[in-house]
């Protein structure tokens, strides 16, 4: 609120006057403010209003309102809020018999030691480390409940409001880790719920009273609890799950696998053939999908595959995809291999009586496979360059063991009707499909004709790739 009837020197008469509004509050907030700074420079301006706005003495009605604002400032309630220790303690609702616990206090106010307390069961001890013990009455009745007090006070005299009471159990040590299990199975259609259920083999704590808690990551996610799991997308899966149980005992990780496939057509239309990796030529590989087949379409499944050449798409291979049942539906597989190298496409196609029913178009890559005796394929620049401007280049290559050279890039200029040798550069090499593939950014320094081809060092023997031609600008 404003400053009102305050009564500030008057420089003009060496005296006082009365007066109000917010010029007059300004330097009393402001030497507030300093006071918690000086305490703890590292508040923030939204911290500081806070710790003055809501410890102030409230006026008018109640909470803030326009009249009076958040009330009357009240530093040493500020800096009461501030400075007061805090204890933290790991409140749980039971504890295993022998175990300790250790006391936990933060307080801003660096410069005064914090002494701490907490009442056990009514005994009074000061000190930080709480020691658990089952107790038992005259009797030989073990006592249920047990309770649990703390609080801190600081050199200054500022002490902390004890805590609520709390109430736990003492219990023998639970040494035995739990172990989960899910209902998993290999493939679901549409999408995947999973179920995960935790036991504990020897529980020492009554799971009703002290419930396992259960994890599970699904593929590259965070982990989550629960135990129900829910996959929508289509593909593979990879669940990881463990439980835990109140007494800290992690289970071990379980690692379940399955496929989610998409619910095809009931007309019999064939679903897009699942992804297919980048490929290489003449190497066998497989194309799947999913099928509902009517009671006409009894003829199997043919794959039709295109390769992208001359600007168009043309049919370079059929194939027949044996149609095996699953789940709700049928699945259609083949295995083949492909002559060349460049964009492909591929389709299924089904026949239900007289009529063809066609999939879309799954769209993959096959690259030239290399030699086997270490010789590199020719690399892939871009066919145009602009030069001084780094581009990639790349190809494949079989490593044998010996092979563990790096691949060389020779870049060629076409000069006075030759070639002349004008770079060369280094290609690292990764493991790709059955073989290797390499890569490397380079730049020329010239517009003009250019050819490149890679070597690569196997042993003492040196085997070069053919050569492939583009043009700088």
């Amino acid at each position: 609120m404003p400053g009102v009837l305050l009564d500030p020197a008057n420089p003009q008469d060496a005296g006082y006057w009365w007066w109000d509004g917010t010029s007059m509050a300004a330097p009393y907030v402001s030497s507030a403010a300093a006071l918690l700074l000086r305490i703890e420079p590292s508040l923030t301006a939204t911290e500081v209003e806070t710790y003055l706005t809501h410890n102030a003495v409230d006026m008018g009605a109640p909470g803030r309102d326009n009249s009076t604002g958040w009330g009357r400032l009240d530093a040493y309630a500020a800096y009461l809020a501030l400075t007061t220790p805090h204890t933290i303690a790991n409140l749980r609702l039971a504890y295993a018999d022998d175990s300790t616990m250790t006391l936990s206090v933060t307080d801003r106010d660096s410069g005064a030691s914090v002494t701490t307390y907490f009442s056990l069961d009514g005994d009074l001890v000061e000190g930080r480390t709480v020691t658990f013990h089952r107790t038992f009455n005259p009797r030989g009745i073990e006592s249920p409940w047990h309770t649990l007090k703390y609080w801190s006070v600081d050199s200054n005299g500022v002490a902390e409001q004890a805590q609520p009471e709390w109430m736990f159990k003492v219990l023998e040590p639970d040494l035995l880790a739990p172990e989960t299990s899910s209902d998993a199975t290999s493939t679901y259609a549409g999408s995947a719920t999973l179920h995960l259920s935790a036991e504990d083999p020897e529980p020492g704590w009554p799971e009703d009273e002290f419930p396992l808690t259960t994890h599970h990551r699904l593929d590259s996610g965070s982990d989550t609890t629960g135990t129900t799991v829910i996959a929508e997308s289509s593909g593979p899966h990879t669940l990881r799950y463990w439980s835990v149980d109140y007494a800290g005992n992690v289970g071990p990780m379980t690692v379940a696998t399955f496929t989610v496939v998409p619910v095809p057509p009931s007309t019999g239309s064939p679903s897009i053939p699942a992804a297919i990796s980048t490929r290489s030529t003449n190497r066998p590989f497989t194309v799947s999908g999913e099928i509902v087949r009517h009671a006409a379409g009894t003829h199997p499944v043919t794959l039709q595959f295109y390769r992208y050449q001359s600007g168009r798409w043309v049919l370079r291979k059929s194939v027949s995809a044996a149609v095996s049942d699953t789940l709700s539906f049928s699945t259609y597989r083949a295995s083949t291999s492909l002559p060349y190298s460049g964009t492909w496409r591929v389709r299924a196609r089904h026949k239900v009586g007289t009529k063809y029913l066609y999939s879309g178009y799954r769209t993959f890559t096959v690259v030239a496979t290399p030699s086997s005796k270490g010789a590199p394929s020719a690399p892939s620049p871009p066919s145009k360059v602009t030069h001084n401007r780094s581009f990639s280049v790349s190809g494949y290559v079989v490593r044998d063991m010996a092979g563990t050279a790096p691949v060389k890039l020779y870049l060629y200029r076409y000069e006075s009707r030759r070639w002349v040798l004008r770079k060369v550069g280094y290609a690292s090499v990764s493991d790709f499909l059955t073989f290797s593939k390499y890569l490397g950014s380079t730049s020329v320094p010239y517009p003009g004709r250019w050819r490149v081809k890679a070597r690569h060092l196997d042993g003492s023997a040196s085997h070069t790739s053919g050569y492939r031609y583009f043009t700088a600008s």
